[in-house]
């Protein structure tokens, strides 16, 4: 267990060998937990990136989703069948 000190702005300072047995790299963002018996727990945050669709790409998504005349024709005879019985 490693003893640290809050800096007058309220900054902490991992140490280096905790920081390279995690793989954190400077500027790592974190995400920071309070629990209801006063521990505090940092973890790294997942950063995820983010599509933005655009016009286009949302049509491509609706093209490729679309059913092929076979497929059509297959799923209205599972229909009827499934009518009849």
């Amino acid at each position: 267990m490693d003893l640290i000190k809050c800096g007058r702005r309220g900054q902490i300072t991992i140490p280096r060998d905790v920081m390279t047995r995690l793989g954190l790299a400077e500027n790592t963002p974190m995400l920071l937990e309070v629990r209801d018996d006063g521990a505090i727990v940092l973890r790294q945050a997942a950063v995820v990136p983010i599509e933005h669709y655009t016009d286009a790409r949302i049509s491509e998504f609706e093209r490729e989703g679309q059913l092929t005349e076979q497929e059509l024709q297959q799923a209205r005879k599972m229909l009827r069948r499934k009518a009849r019985a």
